[in-house]
């Protein structure tokens, strides 16, 4: 596998919601794939939600 050639691309997108002062959901949407010399050698979906509570 020849380095030079591969690329490694993303995409993301993210949606922070603030219930109030001390809550936030957030969500976040990656998309990626991995290609070396024009060959796709793998691609991938993620999703993740946190919570986070501020004290």
């Amino acid at each position: 596998m020849d380095i030079e050639n591969s690329q490694a691309k993303s995409v993301s997108l993210g949606l922070n919601y603030y219930l109030d002062k001390n809550l936030k959901l957030m969500a976040i949407y990656i998309k990626g794939e991995y290609v070396d010399e024009g060959v796709n050698l793998g691609s991938g979906n993620a999703f993740s939600l946190r919570v986070q509570y501020r004290f």
